[in-house]
């Protein structure tokens, strides 16, 4: 026997130790951003809306890095056939409830970053001072964070945080792979795959929209470059 009666390969005991350890290297980067952006805090300089937002993606890291890949399995409850297993119902919630409204900040924060991006380069009356005003700032910062919470509150009411047979806990069914075994009926989130794969394609919703502007900021960019060149060439040859 290993642990808590069961016998645990390899691969079981490296899903449960190896998060530790990116865990740990993601705690440690997000907390020298941290510290960057507190620093100019301090001296009173002005923080831009991109920094404010990376800052909000750098905390919602910085949880995902301790709640979810640093202590793993030791949120899972007892008895899960999990290494090092050594929580209860409640961990498990508290673990799956941090990852997925951390997810989701992440990635509506990174989607939000990249419209702004756009908006300020091709967007001339796009000024330092009105990405300042309170309604723009509540609009990008505040939304990832309302549908962050509010993803991973609705989730904790339908009962939807289980250990996910990895290393965590996530949304998934109760008993583990229940959904795949006839004779074993799901007792907790029996449509959790559903709701995983409706998740997965938020996510990648985000990714298309990312990868939509950042194309049309790099196009803008490439066209303002092109216009600037043919200006200075006519500029020369009039100078002749």
């Amino acid at each position: 026997m290993d642990y808590q009666g069961y016998d645990f390969d390899t691969h079981e005991k490296a899903f449960a130790v190896i998060p530790k350890i990116g865990g740990v290297l993601s705690i440690i980067g997000s907390l020298l951003i941290l510290r960057d952006v507190f620093l100019k805090f301090k001296e009173h300089k002005t923080i831009p809306l991109t920094t404010k937002i990376m800052t909000l993606i750098t905390v919602a890291n910085l949880a995902l890095g301790f709640w979810e890949n640093f202590l793993s399995t030791w949120m899972v409850p007892k008895g899960s056939n999990a290494f090092l297993a050594s929580g209860n119902v409640t961990t498990c919630n508290l673990q799956a409830f941090v990852s997925v409204s951390m997810y989701m900040v992440v990635e509506t924060a990174y989607t939000m970053l990249s419209a702004l991006y756009y908006i300020t380069v091709v967007r001339k009356d796009w000024t330092t001072q009105k990405t300042q005003s309170m309604a723009v700032r509540f609009s990008f910062l505040g939304l990832p964070i309302i549908i962050g919470l509010g993803t991973a509150v609705s989730l904790l009411v339908m009962q939807q945080y289980n250990f996910d047979g990895v290393y965590s806990c996530n949304i998934a069914s109760y008993p583990l792979n229940c959904h795949y075994i006839n004779d074993l009926p799901c007792t907790r989130a029996p449509n959790a795959a559903y709701i995983r794969a409706g998740l997965y394609m938020y996510v990648f919703a985000c990714f298309a929209i990312i990868i939509i502007f950042l194309s049309m900021l790099l196009y803008n960019v490439k066209k303002q470059d092109t216009e600037t060149e043919r200006y200075a060439s006519e500029y020369l040859k009039g100078a002749k």
